[in-house]
């Protein structure tokens, strides 16, 4: 390659890095078949380095990507006791990339202070010989954290995915064939024990025809309750308990679920891990356009 196409590309892809995929977001609906998860490390006790995977899924080859993540705690905390050290590009990931000049271990994505990881990955190439990511369903690259002194695993982060307007910067992938951006599924990942959700049932057929929220159980509960709840298609779940002020008092799940009866459960702990009194509280799910809110009692 010649310097001349090797400076054009250069600058193609520096356009990319710094304004975003700049094409109309494709408002098409999210499906399995287009997903990026974050693992869930719950094991992860002050003074220690972890490996968090990231996993692409698609059917579909691609022709860029734009990966934005986030580690807070539940309430936005920036200054938890952790830190990003560093990004590695899978092997077989680099193996396909042209449009990368981080190197395969890199700090380039990483903002310490903010806490968020801005990836970008871009490949198109310069005809005849286009080039592409093709399809696949494997981990696309490791992020290393180190915890400090002050880690409390009491008080998890969530790696989340977030959203800039200007420049824009939103979780996409681009189609190599249509050019056209998709916004994947988003599962997020933790770092320490964020919540659980566990699926009730194993039976693909045993989908409910609606949605529905039960009474948690045991209620009146010390010092534990489980609370089910069932989705007749894949959906967003977010299940949160408040106070009798309307106060948040922790969020219990917030994630994309597939269809079926599912169970979660809650100790009586707020998002900072700390007992709460007695008394009378509400939990509220939300799943896609169905929301439903019961009361349970917590007597100590």
């Amino acid at each position: 390659m010649n310097k001349r196409i090797l400076l054009l590309s250069f600058s193609l892809i520096l356009g990319f890095l710094m304004f975003g995929f700049s094409s109309v977001y494709a408002q098409a609906q999210p499906s399995e078949d287009d997903t990026i998860e974050v693992e869930k490390i719950t094991d992860m006790p002050s003074g220690t380095s972890v490996a968090v995977n990231v996993w692409l899924k698609t059917d579909r080859n691609l022709g860029g990507l734009t990966i934005p993540l986030k580690f807070r705690s539940a309430e936005g905390d920036t200054a938890l006791d952790v830190e990003c050290d560093s990004i590695h590009w899978s092997d077989w990931f680099w193996d396909n990339v042209s449009s990368i000049y981080t190197g395969q271990d890199t700090t380039s994505y990483i903002d310490s202070t903010n806490k968020t990881i801005l990836v970008y990955a871009l490949w198109f190439g310069i005809p005849p010989s286009a080039e592409y990511l093709p399809a696949n369903d494997s981990v696309i690259f490791t992020i290393y954290f180190t915890t400090g002194t002050y880690w409390d695993p009491g008080v998890p982060a969530k790696i989340d995915t977030f959203s800039i307007e200007y420049p824009k910067k939103l979780l996409t992938i681009v189609d190599e064939s249509t050019l056209e951006d998709f916004i994947p599924i988003y599962k997020p990942g933790s770092l320490g024990e964020f919540s659980w959700v566990r699926e009730i049932g194993e039976e693909e057929a045993n989908v409910p025809e609606k949605f529905v929220l039960n009474q948690n159980y045991p209620n009146p509960f010390n010092p534990t309750t489980i609370i089910r709840f069932a989705l007749p298609e894949n959906s967003w779940v977010k299940v949160e308990v408040f106070n009798i002020l309307g106060q948040k008092i922790t969020t219990l799940v917030d994630e994309h679920l597939t269809a079926g009866y599912k169970e979660t459960g809650w100790d009586g702990t707020d998002s900072k891990g700390t007992n709460v009194a007695s008394g009378i509280y509400f939990y509220k799910i939300k799943a896609n356009n169905f929301t439903d809110i019961k009361k349970m009692v917590l007597l100590k």
